[in-house]
């Protein structure tokens, strides 16, 4: 069983830099790598950990996707759904790696606890929400076209080496959904290299990139961080609104103008009240609260219960 000594820190990550360095110079704003020695992330998963997740629970996309030059395998080339359940084809997925495809399992936080203790960690350096997926693969076809995420990422470089092209941001801060030009083909890369064993990157909001395998197995981490914005605050306080009869009434457009006029400035002092209401704290504690947590399930607190010594009587 691995400690929780072995799960990394922020400041771990981010030396010789401090934590408030990091903050101050790169954090929502810019690129940055480290480099590490090869094994440093080994205790928090491993290809035999990987082979057990898979044997033995009921992974079906999207939390388990096989991925190849941008395009996602279709499941029902990994997927046997010849008895009564839908199970993974152990062969068919390694033929499918071997023929170039690269494994993702995403929010795999949620099934390694040392990665969910990792997850939590940051989160709550950050003050943000964070989970993480896995990315696997050892030939040389990419998994994803260049792209850029709407979620600040760190890549944790655990087994083998792989090639990452890093571009900078076309729009400031793009959000989720928003349809961004991509760099110009001109456009000369902040990092063009192979990542080795044990490195991490930076890499943040609306940064595009690509990452590459390098003819041989590559196991990595990307954490995703997703700090809260202005629109989830807005549409946090929409959920909030629905309290208050007159957000929910009719605009009164047939009483003309002047019928208008009035609505509107009763919203605008609604939509301030609404606001002076709701502290900052309780819209970010919500935006970080989870579901990943400990159920507190255990025999011996079923017996204290039981035998009527810690049952809230």
């Amino acid at each position: 069983m691995t400690g929780a000594a072995e799960v990394p820190s922020l400041a771990a990550l981010v030396a010789p830099l401090s934590v408030g360095e990091f903050l101050a110079q790169h954090w929502n704003r810019s690129f940055r790598a480290w480099p590490g020695d090869a094994g440093r992330f080994a205790a928090l998963i491993g290809w035999d950990e990987i082979n057990h997740i898979l044997a033995t629970q009921r992974l079906e996309p999207p939390r388990m996707q096989l991925v190849k030059t941008g395009k996602q395998v279709l499941a029902d080339t990994f997927i046997d759904a010849s008895g009564p359940n839908r199970r993974i084809d152990a062969g068919a997925v390694t033929a499918q790696l071997a023929q170039g495809a690269t494994l993702v399992l995403s929010f795999v936080d949620e099934m390694v606890p040392r990665i969910g203790a990792l997850a939590d960690g940051l989160g709550d350096e950050l003050g943000v929400r964070c989970n993480v997926n896995l990315y696997a693969g050892w030939r040389a076809d990419h998994g994803f076209d260049l792209h850029w995420d709407h979620h600040d990422v760190i890549i944790l470089q655990v087994a083998g080496r792989k090639h990452w092209r890093v571009q900078r941001p076309t729009r400031d801060r793009p959000a989720r959904g928003e349809t961004v030009p991509p760099p110009a083909a001109d456009d000369i890369p902040v990092y063009d290299e192979v990542l080795e064993e044990g490195a991490v990157l930076y890499i943040p909001r609306g940064w595009w990139h690509v990452a590459t395998p390098v003819a041989e197995p590559s196991l990595h981490l990307t954490i995703a961080l997703s700090p809260p914005t202005g629109q989830d605050y807005l549409r946090w306080l929409v959920g909030k609104a629905v309290s208050d009869p007159l957000f929910r009434a009719d605009w009164p457009v047939a009483g003309g103008a002047a019928a208008t006029a009035d609505y509107w400035q009763a919203l605008g002092a609604a939509m301030q009240a609404l606001h002076a209401a709701q502290p900052a704290e309780a819209f970010l504690a919500e935006q970080r609260a989870g579901p990943r947590g400990a159920a507190g399930l255990h025999p011996a607190a079923f017996r204290r219960g039981h035998d009527g010594a810690a049952d809230g009587r």
